[in-house]
């Protein structure tokens, strides 16, 4: 296996979709990873944290962002997904995709 990769700074992926969620990655920097083993008890690649948790170590994205995975080979790997149709601004789903609508 090969050493995971460290950035200087969090480097953040471009955002991809499907039919429900929009996704992007986060790839902590050595001090940004070395801060979150040392602030969440606990933390291992099953953890999920939350907002603050993952906004106190230096990652900055726009609001609507879950946490839903971390990339197991490299734990320094966030995985971030929001609906679609989620208002950047309040975090809010303003319009929900067709896959999550409710139907009678």
């Amino acid at each position: 296996m090969s050493p995971a990769h460290f950035p200087d700074d969090n480097e953040y992926s471009d955002k991809y979709t499907d039919d429900t969620y929009e996704y992007r990655h986060v790839i902590l920097s050595k001090p940004a990873y070395r801060m979150l083993q040392r602030s969440v008890r606990g933390y291992s690649a099953s953890t999920l944290l939350d907002e603050n948790q993952w906004r106190s170590v230096g990652v900055t994205q726009s609001r609507g962002w879950v946490h839903y995975a971390t990339h197991k080979p490299e734990p320094n790997i966030l995985l971030f997904r929001r609906p679609l149709g989620t208002n950047p601004l309040t975090g809010k789903v303003e319009v929900a995709p067709p896959s999550l609508r409710q139907t009678c």
